[in-house]
């Protein structure tokens, strides 16, 4: 698979996944995360992968693994955003928002609102970035959830760029507007088109 070999992927998949069903079931929604994690990965043909992908979330809340749908869909977004189609990255996003509050998963919505704050930032709209990392920091610490290294480190490079562009002074004042929004307010927000 990671040659990019879709069709023999796919092969291995079907395989896998007949066993996990003789097994009773209970593996096959996380096998098929894992494989859409691992399609991801591949260097292959964009329009094939989003294919598979939506396969897989489809089999996903078939099988009953709505949040486990959600992460795959989550994850989409966030390859989409890193390849730098940001209007598809930012139509998953404010799907996943609502699919996360729905769910209950207070961090994931942390991390959704942070990626869309990333893509702010991109686009040269850095309080509205400030506002959504202040909403985002306000909800992890309700939830008591922490990020991975990894979304650290991101989230520092880009929080160092917003305050470069808009200075520590508004970045504070913005920051705590974010923090301030109720959670519906922060949605209708984060949900706007703008």
């Amino acid at each position: 698979a990671r040659h990019g070999n879709l069709e023999l992927t796919e092969y291995y998949y079907l395989e896998a996944a007949a066993l996990l069903e003789d097994a009773g079931n209970i593996f096959l929604p996380w096998a098929e995360y894992g494989r859409t994690r691992m399609l991801m990965a591949l260097d292959s043909d964009p329009d094939d992968l989003r294919r598979q992908n939506e396969k897989g979330v489809r089999a996903l809340h078939e099988s009953g693994g709505r949040r486990l749908a959600a992460m795959a869909e989550s994850d989409w977004g966030h390859k989409r955003r890193q390849e730098g189609d940001t209007e598809e990255a930012l139509a998953i996003y404010r799907r996943m928002l609502v699919e996360w509050r729905e769910l209950g998963h207070r961090a994931a919505m942390a991390n959704i609102l942070e990626n869309m704050a990333f893509i702010a930032r991109a686009q040269d709209r850095l309080e509205r970035a400030a506002l959504l990392l202040g909403a985002a920091q306000r909800i992890r610490e309700e939830a008591r959830q922490g990020m991975l290294p990894p979304e650290k480190e991101e989230y520092e490079r880009e929080v160092a760029a917003i305050k470069e562009g808009l200075g520590e002074r508004q970045v504070d004042q913005v920051w705590a507007e974010g923090r301030a929004l109720s959670t519906d307010a922060l949605i209708v927000l984060a949900l706007e088109k703008t």
